[in-house]
């Protein structure tokens, strides 16, 4: 009997030895999964941009940094955002996001209410410290011209305020943010030389521009703007503004008009028609990066695309 109680007494001590070291083992499991997956949530960032020229910029700013992933919130608009329509799935995106970046200047006021409800989440303003334009007053909501990626100069202002937010948020990775922008900084700056020399060739030509966007590409080039009837908004014009826009064009002599591709065939190809002058299709960056075999080069290419227009139709090289 001794023998045998002895025996179940060692089979039970082995049995609570056994569990013993296995509950140690799955909290030791626990322990580690949970320091991984603290580890890679501390090593990684969801950055959310919110449209293209930004989403562009992002991509060379955070190019090869390791754990920073990219999303752009408003994918594949053509436009700007001034007819955009919030969804879920753009919420659900902010909801995993640790930034949200922006181009400012009022740009994504359709976000607003959206942004003031996550607390948490860094939002970086990259217009900061940029003398704007003022609007052509057909925004209801604005009274300034946010469309400051058209200039180069202040897109380069714009690469170092996201630069510089970037490293204050992760600064383990400062040194490669430092070196991304200045790489990519290096390429703006020559395209920005570029556009000087054409400036010389323009000579202050006056234009009309039917996007207010282009207002910044004519300050870079050194252009006039005699008059900017916006059609990036659901608007009728009136019969008075457009016989407005046509004294201005005989007034100045203007002999170009700058306008996006899919307005061509609108009350712009009808004003050409009435006073001879030219219609200079560009574009305005905000759908480049759908277009390329590398985005990150997306501003540089389509910026490029919008001088050699410019130098061919208005005869800069002649």
């Amino acid at each position: 009997m001794k023998s045998l109680f002895l025996k179940k007494l060692l089979l039970l001590c082995a049995i609570m030895i056994m569990l013993s070291f296995l509950g140690f083992g799955i909290v030791l499991i626990s322990e580690n999964a949970q320091k991984a997956q603290n580890e890679k949530k501390e090593s990684s960032a969801m950055i959310v941009t919110s449209f293209d020229p930004i989403y562009v910029a992002a991509l060379n700013l955070v190019d090869s940094i390791e754990g920073v992933q990219i999303q752009n919130l408003t994918e594949n608009h053509t436009g700007c955002l001034h007819d955009y329509q919030i969804t879920t799935k753009d919420k659900k995106v902010l909801d995993a996001a640790d930034i949200f970046l922006l181009n400012g200047a009022d740009m994504e006021h359709i976000f607003e209410d959206v942004i003031a409800s996550y607390q948490e989440l860094t939002v970086i303003d990259s217009s900061e410290g940029i003398s704007l334009l003022s609007s052509s007053g057909q925004h209801d909501h604005q009274d300034m011209n946010g469309h400051i990626w058209m200039n180069p100069e202040y897109y380069r202002k714009q690469l170092q305020t996201i630069s510089k937010a970037l490293q204050q948020f992760d600064p383990k990775h400062k040194s490669q943010y430092k070196a991304n922008l200045e790489f990519y900084d290096q390429k703006v700056q020559k395209l920005q030389e570029e556009m000087t020399l054409l400036t010389k060739k323009l000579n202050g030509k006056e234009i009309v521009i039917f996007h207010e966007a282009f207002a910044y590409l004519a300050q870079a080039l050194g252009l006039t703007v005699i008059y900017t009837l916006d059609m990036d908004e659901e608007t009728s014009f009136r019969a008075g503004e457009i016989a407005q826009v046509i004294d201005k064009i005989r007034l100045y002599n203007v002999e170009y008009l700058w306008v996006e591709e899919q307005f061509t065939n609108s009350i712009a190809r009808s004003i050409a028609e009435e006073t001879g002058a030219k219609l200079v299709i560009l574009s305005t960056l905000t759908n480049e990066s759908s277009k390329e075999e590398i985005p990150k080069e997306a501003y540089l290419n389509g910026m490029k695309r919008n001088l050699e227009k410019i130098q061919i139709e208005m005869k800069a090289g002649e």
